[in-house]
């Protein structure tokens, strides 16, 4: 599984051992309704990234791809003008760094405040079949792991399916939410952002990466939740000569085993590779905290 949607807002909190990221975030999507809406309701939620490690970093993102393909912008997308994600790595990427304010809040260039459209944080806009990358830049400390600590979700009494034993099953957004990434060392530069394009374009864009967020009507997310290791057993480490980059992904899996269609008769969704994404637009996965070791 590979993919999803998100909205964020993010704020760095500094403790004396604690560097917390915090984005407001939100998952609903469907291919119906993406292909007429072009924004997106929001409500609560929160994605966060924690540092327990004493470890310092800085959040990127990958802004677009060098190439005239308006569907292959990175994460931001041209065709709506939103951080709604990219199909294809294609073309050279270019990251930047996401910058805030002392209040935590997400600014520009002129150290304005950014819209939520404009926010690279906010993710709500997650088209299905596309997918959100960011990367974080160790500058102090060596990381080891990253994992997603803790999660929530917000299900739908009318959004509900069957199990093998004709007992109701609510639909949930996990079972079409992908998450995965992988750190690598790479040959340090005086320009970070090239020395982050350089890491995705030589090893993370191609490498055969495992989703970690493997939840299904057949295997469900189990109650309370448990920690899931995204990148585990980091090699290597910073140095004078090197950065350790890791990079991850948010991806909206429009695979066909996520694919549920309604039964207008009863209101009911069946499981079938003929049905569509559409049973996942009200559904929220919020609360996320993840983990950097």
């Amino acid at each position: 599984m590979l993919g999803k949607k998100i909205s964020t807002r993010l704020k760095i909190v500094a403790a004396t051992a604690t560097v917390i990221f915090t984005l407001a975030t939100v998952f609903t999507s469907t291919i119906a309704w993406f292909s007429t809406k072009t924004s997106v309701n929001v409500s609560g939620g929160t994605f966060t990234v924690k540092n327990a490690s004493g470890l310092q970093y800085d959040l990127y993102y990958l802004d677009h791809f060098v190439v005239n393909e308006s569907n292959k912008d990175g994460n931001f997308n041209t065709i709506v003008n939103k951080h709604s994600g990219y199909e294809v790595a294609a073309g050279t990427p270019v990251f930047n760094k996401v910058n805030y304010n002392d209040e935590g809040q997400v600014i520009d260039n002129e150290q304005n405040v950014v819209s939520e459209d404009l926010n690279p944080t906010n993710i709500s806009h997650l088209w299905p079949a596309h997918k959100l990358t960011y990367a974080i830049v160790v500058t102090s400390g060596n990381l080891n792991r990253f994992t997603l600590e803790s999660w929530d979700e917000e299900t739908d009494e009318d959004t509900k399916t069957k199990d093998n034993l004709d007992n109701d099953v609510l639909i949930s957004l996990s079972w079409a939410i992908n998450l995965y990434g992988a750190a690598y060392n790479v040959t340090k530069t005086n320009d970070v952002t090239a020395d982050i394009a350089s890491g995705f374009t030589a090893s993370y864009s191609g490498a055969t990466l495992n989703d970690t967020f493997t939840y299904s009507q057949a295997s469900p997310a189990p109650q309370p939740r448990q920690a899931i290791n995204v990148v585990n057993n980091v090699s290597g480490a910073s140095s004078d000569a090197t950065r350790q980059i890791l990079y991850f992904s948010i991806e909206f899996d429009d695979s066909s085993d996520t694919y549920y269609e309604l039964d207008t008769n009863d209101s009911y969704y069946t499981k079938s590779v003929d049905g569509n994404s559409n049973c996942y637009e009200n559904l929220i996965l919020k609360d996320l905290v993840f983990m950097i070791l």
